[in-house]
């Protein structure tokens, strides 16, 4: 099982450039951003090789809808869709967030966008490779390298 992060992963542009401190406020605007968004280039791979990640996502669970819909959309394969719970957005929390979901879910590799989550999961033993542009060529490098 591998996991997968979702803003500027799965799809073209981070959310968080867009959210602030309370999501519920951004709620409405949030869902006109994110049903905009186009997933990468060859994330049909997932359905191709029959493969459902994980989403682990710093979304928080209030934008649970909008963030189904938006993959639903995309027909994005998935086993489980997981999302934070937060009253006011920090980072340490978000990566503790990260750190602790990727570790109790036994995840073979990850797939994330950010150098810096990226560096932290894999000095926690979490095998974690860093999406650039092409989804499809660093999904497939992750499977043969965790083979």
């Amino acid at each position: 099982m591998f996991a997968t992060d979702m803003d500027g992963t799965l799809t073209n542009q981070n959310i968080g450039d867009y959210i602030g401190d309370d999501p519920l406020a951004d709620l409405k605007r949030v869902k006109q951003i994110v049903l905009g968004f186009t997933p990468k280039k060859g994330v049909d791979v997932l359905s191709r090789l029959n493969l459902r990640p994980i989403i682990i996502t710093g979304r928080h669970e209030v934008l649970r809808d909008v963030t189904e819909q938006w993959l639903r959309m995309y027909q994005i394969p998935y086993s489980e869709l997981v999302m934070m719970s937060f009253k006011k957005f920090n980072r340490n929390e978000y990566i503790n967030f990260k750190i602790i979901e990727h570790k109790k879910r036994l995840i073979k590799f990850a797939l994330e966008d950010k150098l810096s989550i990226v560096t932290i999961l894999n000095n926690v033993g979490v095998p974690t490779f860093l999406i650039t542009t092409d989804f499809e060529k660093t999904l497939l490098e992750a499977i043969e390298k965790t083979k």
